[in-house]
């Protein structure tokens, strides 16, 4: 089993690549589709990498990457400058990706569990979203969705969307998925619930063991009932208890170590390459530390780092080339 584990670097300019010549640079875009999972038309955000306009014939593999909670397809080009990242490594001989941004509202990139009381109450979240867009920065009709079946969305809807619309090679060797906080927990996810789709995922930042609530040095400590979820997470239960159920047999459906620990009994060569990472001061450090942890246990290779940062844009900025150099050799070799 191969583990890596490393600390990543954390001076200035790591990460911060500057814009070159124009014809040099990647093309981003705006596209849309009708989803069917999720009922409205959905917006997202696509870089082009700079060969794809004077290479007709050339395919691309090809990375997803999912924003966080309260973010929207815009978050990794407009905080993340992950086209200019992209450039800069392009520009290094590294190997080029096209890089797909959805929407993916504030979902954690799952069907949620009461999806059938939330469509009843599509009306309600298109009035209540009047004021919630004062922290959410979406319209109502991008935001409020009549199904809540978010990988469906982006498996089903997206993904064939993207290889029929783009010079793609669709396959899942070369196809990956990345993330940041709640966009690092649905790479994750995605990955190990849906391998058939992709083949490598990255985190940065996610949220990755949502079961284990203590933060104590030693052993974590995993919730059991219902009530010890409730007590955890205190006056923002309601807000998890959405999006991953009120019983600890939903979480469990939902909980990267439990589907890694699914597929590694079921079938092994399916497991995808898994990287993620986390700043040494973010409030989500222990929950990588046991995710770390969970797949040492299950002899599942993957690679895992440690960097200063907290929980912000400031990390990620730093540390996206890492992600997107990382899919870019393992949707090469795979």
């Amino acid at each position: 089993m191969a583990v890596c584990i490393a600390f990543l670097c954390a001076t200035q300019n790591c990460g911060q690549p500057t814009r070159r010549n124009a014809e040099r640079e990647g093309r981003v875009r705006l596209d849309s589709l009708q989803s069917v999972a999720l009922g409205v038309r959905k917006r997202f955000v696509v870089y082009l990498p700079p060969s794809y306009n004077t290479s007709s014939a050339r395919r691309y593999p090809v990375a997803y990457y999912l924003h966080g909670a309260g973010e929207d397809e815009w978050a990794w080009i407009r905080h993340g400058h992950i086209d200019v990242v992209a450039d800069s490594l392009a520009s290094r001989h590294v190997a080029e990706l096209i890089i797909v941004m959805p929407d993916g509202d504030d979902s954690y990139y799952t069907t949620w569990p009461d999806s059938t009381h939330y469509a009843a109450n599509y009306a309600a979240c298109k009035r209540a979203h009047a004021w919630w867009s004062r922290l959410w920065r979406e319209r109502q009709g991008d935001y409020c969705v009549p199904h809540l079946r978010y990988d469906d969305y982006l498996a089903r809807d997206l993904v064939p969307h993207v290889d029929s619309a783009y010079r793609t090679l669709p396959n899942r060797a070369t196809r990956g998925i990345a993330g940041a906080s709640m966009g690092g927990y649905g790479a994750v996810y995605l990955a190990l619930t849906r391998p058939e789709i992709w083949g490598a995922a990255a985190s940065h930042s996610g949220v990755l063991a949502p079961l284990h609530v203590s933060r104590e040095a030693g052993a974590p400590e995993a919730a059991v009932t219902a009530l010890r979820l409730e007590n955890a997470y205190g006056r923002r239960w309601p807000y998890w208890r959405e999006r991953y159920g009120a019983t600890v047999f939903d979480w469990l459906l939902r909980d990267p170590c439990s589907r890694a620990a699914d597929l590694s009994s079921r079938n092994r060569s399916q497991l995808p390459s898994l990287s993620f990472d986390v700043g040494t001061s973010d409030p989500f450090l222990f929950q990588n530390r046991s995710f770390h942890r969970c797949l040492i246990e299950l002899h599942i290779a993957h690679a895992y780092a440690e960097g200063m940062g907290a929980h912000d844009w400031d990390y990620w900025r730093r540390y996206v080339r890492n992600s997107l150099q990382w899919l870019a050799t393992q949707l090469r070799h795979q």
